[in-house]
């Protein structure tokens, strides 16, 4: 079977993409960064939505939707989260992304053959106002390694049943309100050889912030003097603690979640052995 490829600019990609989705005999799996339905009527956005649940209606046809929660923007978290349940409510099998990179990726695999794969998110603005373009690839070879993308990253993402929903709007800037962690597990870990501390916590507290303290050449327990907070919104962060400036004193860490109300009770501390002075040692990384 000979390739077609059909380039989608701007406006265009809302009715051959509608057209597959409905046309689907096996499987529709989507990945968009961005999928908002809220404060739309009549719109594209509503269309693709209702092309979908459609499917899903489907006792042949699996229906799987990615959702990027890894932004840094609140508000397309909370937007994605409706989107999600909404979704759901239909039959749709969602997930959401990791939250320690963010899932930039626009694309569509249908029945292992039709990708459509380009600049959309699936907003009103993308498909209305703004210059985009998809490409509609028809072509099984090329499905294959959409596919096997999409099913990479569908094992990454965890279910949307198992995400406590992020901050609401109207919660956002005014009370400041953080839903509580379910049940947050925390761990700091130390590995001498590399002089690094590597600290992780649960998908579970992906609606707190989690912050750690670093007090150089202090014993556990100490809270007074200097310390390094940082926001991390990972599940695992490695930090390398020497430095030029004081490369053989001890580091002690304390990983903690809070919000606006305060700090949780959930919090792991580490004593970080010295290492020698002017010793090799990689940089710091985000995991």
């Amino acid at each position: 079977m000979a390739i077609t490829v059909t380039f989608l600019p701007d406006s265009e990609l809302r009715t051959p993409l509608i057209r597959q989705i409905l046309r689907a005999k096996r499987s529709v799996d989507m990945i968009y960064f961005y999928w908002k339905t809220r404060y739309t009527s009549i719109t594209p956005i509503v269309e693709i939505m209702n092309a979908v649940k459609q499917a899903a209606q489907k006792e042949e046809v699996q229906v799987r939707v990615l959702r990027g929660y890894g932004a840094d923007v609140p508000s397309i978290q909370y937007l994605n989260y409706l989107t999600g349940q909404s979704l759901a409510a239909a039959g749709v099998e969602v997930r959401l992304a990791p939250t320690n990179r963010t899932t930039h990726t626009k694309m569509t695999v249908i029945d292992n053959l039709h990708t459509f794969l380009g600049s959309h998110n699936l907003t009103k603005g993308a498909l209305t106002e703004n210059s985009e373009a998809t490409a509609h690839v028809h072509d099984a070879a090329f499905s294959d390694g959409a596919q096997a993308y999409f099913e990479r990253k569908w094992e990454q993402g965890t279910p949307l049943a198992d995400v406590p929903p992020p901050p609401t709007e109207e919660d956002e800037g005014a009370s400041g309100y953080f839903p509580p962690p379910m049940a947050p597990p925390l761990t700091v870990s130390a590995d001498s050889e590399t002089g690094a501390a590597i600290l992780e916590w649960s998908p579970a507290s992906a609606s707190y912030f989690a912050q750690y303290e670093i007090h150089k050449g202090m014993e556990p327990g100490v809270t007074e003097g200097s310390s390094l907070m940082v926001s991390l919104p990972y599940y695992r962060v490695t930090r390398y603690v020497d430095d030029a400036r004081s490369p053989a004193l001890p580091a002690y860490y304390r990983l903690y979640l809070y919000n606006t109300h305060g700090v949780s009770d959930a919090s792991a501390e580490v004593l970080l052995p010295c290492r020698a002075a002017g010793g090799d040692h990689p940089e710091q990384r985000d995991q």
